[in-house]
């Protein structure tokens, strides 16, 4: 029986590249002009709190230009399972919250639609003050949105739906 993959991979016409970012006042926790729908602190007690708490409104560090590559979940599981499948370490496999803002601007045709047949989301990871952190950014009917998940949410994520999830080019599936 052949083997099951949590994730395939997707490609595109062009590569899609993150620019360098010298522009640390990206902050991820303070851009309602990108996610012009809204931010959802999703399955977090007082968020609001912990982004200071966790220093996530702080500005960011300045950032080389990097290619990302895309995933599409083939098989339901949980976010520690998908971000798992690379032979990369956590660290290695997240982006940085400017590099998420960065591509919603630059990308917007990518994070999809949201519908009552489909919902389509495109996965990210960070790391913050040593946590990492799982960022989903779709487009609602009023713009782009971006929803914020703890990497150990038990939750079961549904190969029906069209998650996508971006890391960069350099990470490599597991065999």
């Amino acid at each position: 029986m052949e083997k099951i993959h949590i994730l395939t991979p997707l490609s595109f016409d062009e590569a899609m590249v993150i620019e360098k970012i010298t522009d640390s006042r990206l902050v991820l926790a303070r851009v309602d002009d990108v996610f012009k729908a809204g931010i959802d602190y999703y399955n977090f007690e007082n968020w609001a709190d912990n982004f200071e708490k966790w220093e996530s409104d702080k500005p960011n560090i300045d950032t080389e230009e990097i290619e990302v590559k895309v995933f599409k979940l083939t098989k339901s599981a949980k976010y520690t399972d998908i971000f798992g499948s690379f032979q990369n370490s956590l660290d290695e496999v997240c982006v940085t919250p400017a590099q998420i803002v960065r591509f919603c601007e630059k990308y917007p045709e990518k994070l999809g639609q949201k519908d009552e047949n489909i919902f389509q989301a495109n996965i990210f990871l960070i790391k913050e003050n040593e946590k990492h952190v799982v960022v989903l950014a779709y487009m609602e009917s009023c713009g782009p949105s971006a929803k914020f998940h703890r990497i150990d949410n038990k939750g079961i994520w549904n190969a029906d739906y069209l998650y996508h999830i971006f890391v960069p080019a350099t990470c490599r599936l597991k065999a």
